[in-house]
């Protein structure tokens, strides 16, 4: 919102200095952007595998006292997408020690 400003404020006056100032600003978050998304793609297999953890600590809270939006959240996944578990099937067998 404040780069915006800069660049109405800018045109408004017809200031070359508050123009610079907003293609610098946009350039710059356009680079920050572009690098998220190169790192993105190049540490694709450390984030997925940091959300498979993640996910499964959330299976193990399944269920439990004082968690039920984490709850009704994976039973609202499992059902709409028909899946079972982060991986499969057996990520349950961790969390109830196949005894369900």
């Amino acid at each position: 919102m404040a780069i915006g400003f800069v660049g109405c404020l800018g045109a408004i006056k017809e200031n070359k200095c508050l123009l610079l100032t907003f293609f610098l600003l946009l350039l710059l978050v356009f680079l920050l952007e572009a690098t998220i998304a190169i790192l993105f793609f190049a540490y694709t297999d450390k984030i997925d595998r940091y959300a498979q953890q993640d996910l499964k600590k959330g299976l193990h809270l399944y269920g439990t006292q004082g968690n039920v939006g984490l709850t009704n959240a994976w039973s609202i996944i499992q059902t709409d997408f028909r899946c079972c578990g982060v991986s499969n099937y057996t990520d349950w067998f961790e969390v109830y020690n196949a005894t369900r």
